[in-house]
């Protein structure tokens, strides 16, 4: 029995879903710089992390292949390598019991089974992320603190005592400002009515 011929059988066993790898073809630029004609595939995300799972079988999720042959062996693989082993692991963290290794690797998983298994990696990941920034901010008052205690001591070592410092306006400034001051007084103080007279003495008189 070939090898293709065996991942055919496997897929039948451990009843794969092939819905989850998709072939697509592409071009691609040779070392020469010319195009040429691939077939990539691409396996899905799946559930849980197996970057490392499937480095060490010298897989990824995606792949280009030089022939439908070989298309197919990667799909093949790729669904093989991927599935039993995220059903194993997601049935792991779950806790099931009672089935064998091969029982929960062939058996596909449940919606059920999925759902809880991502609302727990959901709390899982929030409680990381927390205790992360917990961490972080102790951190940071921490060294907030330490230097609060170094800036006390060194006030107290040399008797530094804090200085504010109120910007002065420069001499232009203080014209300026005086210049207008006088101007807002002149309003203030000038008769209501001479403003009313001297918009009259510009409005020219026509005969």
């Amino acid at each position: 029995m070939s090898s293709l011929e065996q991942l055919r059988r496997e897929v039948v066993l451990h009843r794969l879903d092939l819905s989850r790898v998709q072939g697509t073809r592409v071009q691609v630029l040779d070392e020469d710089g010319r195009r040429q004609h691939r077939l990539r595939v691409t396996h899905d995300r799946p559930a849980v992390d197996l970057t490392e799972f499937l480095a060490q079988r010298g897989l990824s999720l995606t792949k280009d292949c030089t022939s439908a042959e070989q298309a197919e062996m990667t799909m093949l693989r790729l669904a093989y390598a991927v599935q039993p082993q995220e059903r194993l692991l997601v049935r792991q963290a779950l806790g099931i019991l009672g089935r064998s290794l091969q029982e929960m690797r062939s058996t596909p998983l449940t919606a059920e089974e999925l759902a809880r298994y991502r609302e727990q990696t959901a709390y899982r990941e929030k409680a990381s992320r927390l205790m992360a920034e917990l961490a972080e901010a102790k951190r940071i008052k921490a060294q907030r603190e330490k230097m609060a205690a170094a800036e006390a001591e060194l006030r107290a070592r040399y008797h530094v005592v804090d200085q504010i410092e109120i910007e002065k306006p420069s001499a232009q400034q203080r014209i300026e400002n005086e210049a207008k001051a006088t101007r807002r007084r002149a309003k203030l103080h000038q008769p209501a009515g001479s403003v009313l007279t001297g918009v009259a003495q510009e409005i020219p008189h026509h005969e």
